[in-house]
This record gives structure tokens, C-alpha cells and sequence, in this order.
């Protein structure tokens, strides 16, 4: 095993919250099984194309989206489940969750890995699309195409979200704070697209970008689960942003040392190269910002940090033990797994 990857899984079994084989089996399967039973249909209606066309058209395997979709579904019920949705709407949290999720990686794999579609992309997803969705509004983008289908295929699926977001109902506030969380993370993304590391420091607005773009899409999720039952007690909604804002934390902590290669040769910002070129550290490459990171003792304390919200989510209510916690705890193992040092 790598020094880094060994660093983040010794950290993580420190505190018991490096899930065991068998139950990372079983919430892959069950995972596998959502994805099997769900994700053809819905890419066929929303994006009129087959899972393996998606895929391939932003360089990744149907097998690669399928995990994708069926983790984002698990994450969504979980989220769901801690807002005490009743049992007969959380399928619908679930599926815009999972549906987000996927959204998000196939934006983020044009991004950082097809750059001469970045300006299709920004061109494509707009604030018009994206906020004047309505109910029912899904599959009218079809004949509104860039000729692009990875491109084509994120803006079906935020118009799906959104729309359906609208579908659930929910307090007004809520709704706005909806929005609110899709524009910061917009804007997030998109300063994705534009901003190179070459030529811009490691300010704030940088460190907001990432933030937004990496830490809240669950406060996104969680936000549809509260949509979804407006009746929650204020402690219930406590409970549920707190949790967010610790699985958004730990998503990006883990998800930004697992593709350090991958944003280092795009000449993209993550957190921990931020996190080094803040420090003056200034990394040659990869592999050299990965000796830096151990060295300067920045991977053990974004590994403890890691660590640290992942025990604390495992305290929420029992309730949210399998449906949250462990499926979270999964999602983290399998980021780990991909940390190439």
C-alpha cells in the first residue's frame, strides 16, 4: 500500500470508522442493485441514451457510473432517512440524489479531462436552464443539443433535478435555500473551468470555488430531503445540516487527495495542492506534491480531520447508522482505494 493511501487508512481505522470488508461488500451490492434496477430507465427517459453512451462520451465505464449512481442513491436515502421523510418519498430524495451526483462527476470529468469542451459546457449549462426548470420540464432539452453528448447529457440531468426538486414541494424557504446551494455551487463549478492554477494565488476566492464546488453538493441533497418533508422539527433540521456539512467536508477531503494526479496534470486547484502553495510549498510535480503533503504534515492532518467527521456523523441517531453513516464510510473507503501513492 502507498505512504499516503496507508497514512489515510491507519488515520480512518483509528478512530472505527474504516469500514470492514464485509460491510463495504454489501453496500457495493446494494449499490450494484440500485443501479441495475434504476439507472438505465431514467438515462433512457431524461437523456434518451444508454448508460454505456454516457459514459463513454466523458471517457468512463457504464460499470463506473452505475457505482456513481447507486452510491448517490444510498447517500440520498440516508439523507432522507435522518429527516424522517416518510418511507413512500424517499425513493423520489433518492433518485434526484443519486441523479445530482451523477451530474456533478460527469460536469467534472469534461472539465478535467476534455478541455477544449469546457467552453461548450459553461455555454450549455446555464442559469437560464438551471432556474427556469418547471415541473415535468424533463426531456424538453432533447432538441436544444450542443452536439456534444457528455454535454448534453449533464444539462438533462440538472434539469431533472431542479424540475424535481420543484416536484417535492416543501417549505418556501427551503426552496430558496435550494437554489441558493445550486447557484454557489454553479459558481463554483464553473470558476472550475476558468481558473488555472498558473497565474492565480492561493487566495480566498479560490478557496471558496473549491468549497462550493466540492464541499456542498450534499448540503444540495440534504436540502432535497428537507424539501421533502416540511414538517421536520427545527432539531430534526439541525441534525441533517450538520451531518451535510460534515459528509461535504469529508468528500472533499478525500475526494481531492484521491484525484491530486488527475488536477495536478489538468493544472487545476484541489484542496490539498491550495493547502501546499499557501504554505509556499511549490510542488514539481505530483508526485512531489504528494512528498510534500506527508513531509510538511498536511496529509496526516487532513487524514485526522477526515477521521474526526466521520466519527462524528457515526454519532447521529441510531437511526441513520446503516442508511448514512455506513454508506458515507463506503464512499470514503472506495476514494482511499484510488490514492495512487
Amino acid at each position: 500500500m502507498s505512504e499516503l493511501r496507508a497514512l489515510v487508512a491507519k488515520a480512518l481505522s483509528d478512530v472505527g470508522v474504516y469500514i470492514d470488508d464485509a460491510r463495504f461488500d454489501r453496500v457495493r451490492l446494494e449499490a450494484a442493485d440500485i443501479a441495475g434496477k434504476h439507472l438505465r430507465p431514467e438515462l433512457r427517459r431524461i437523456c434518451a441514451q444508454e448508460p454505456t453512451a454516457v459514459g463513454a462520451s466523458v471517457g468512463l465505464s457504464s460499470g463506473a457510473i452505475s457505482r456513481l449512481f447507486g452510491h448517490g442513491w444510498q447517500q440520498a436515502a440516508g439523507f432522507a432517512a435522518l429527516a424522517g421523510v416518510r418511507p413512500h418519498r424517499v425513493a423520489d430524495v433518492a433518485r434526484l440524489g443519486a441523479l445530482l451526483s451523477l451530474g456533478i462527476v460527469l460536469f467534472d470529468q469534461i472539465a478535467d479531462v476534455f478541455p477544449s469542451r469546457r467552453a461548450a459546457l459553461a455555454a450549455r449549462l446555464t442559469p437560464e436552464l438551471l432556474f427556469a426548470a418547471k415541473p415535468g420540464a424533463a426531456g424538453s432539452t432533447h432538441s436544444e443539443t450542443s452536439g456534444d453528448l457528455g454535454v448534453d447529457s449533464v444539462a438533462a440531468l440538472a434539469l431533472e433535478v431542479m424540475s424535481g426538486a420543484r416536484r417535492l414541494g416543501g417549505r418556501p424557504d427551503d426552496i430558496i435555500r435550494f437554489r441558493q446551494v445550486i447557484e454557489t455551487m454553479y459558481r463554483g463549478e464553473l470558476a472550475s473551468l476558468r481558473t488555472r492554477r498558473a497565474g492565480e494565488p492561493p487566495s480566498a476566492n479560490v478557496w471558496d470555488a473549491l468549497t462550493a464546488k466540492s464541499a456542498l453538493p450534499a448540503a444540495a441533497v440534504a436540502t432535497l430531503a428537507e424539501l421533502a418533508n416540511p414538517g421536520a422539527s427545527e432539531a430534526t433540521r439541525v441534525v441533517v445540516e450538520r451531518a451535510a456539512t460534515m459528509v461535504g467536508e469529508a468528500f472533499w477531503i478525500v475526494d481531492d487527495l484521491a484525484d491530486l494526479s488527475a488536477d495536478w496534470d489538468a493544472g487545476g486547484w484541489n484542496r490539498p495542492i491550495w493547502l501546499l502553495l499557501d504554505r509556499n510549498e511549490i510542488p514539481v510535480s505530483a508526485t512531489d506534491a504528494v512528498r510534500k503533503l506527508v513531509q510538511t504534515g498536511i496529509a496526516a492532518a487532513e487524514a485526522s480531520r477526515l477521521g474526526q467527521l466521520l466519527a462524528e456523523l457515526a454519532e447521529l441517531p441510531a437511526s441513520s447508522q446503516r442508511t448514512l453513516s455506513r454508506p458515507v464510510q463506503a464512499a470514503v473507503r472506495s476514494w482511499v482505494e484510488e490514492i495512487p501513492w
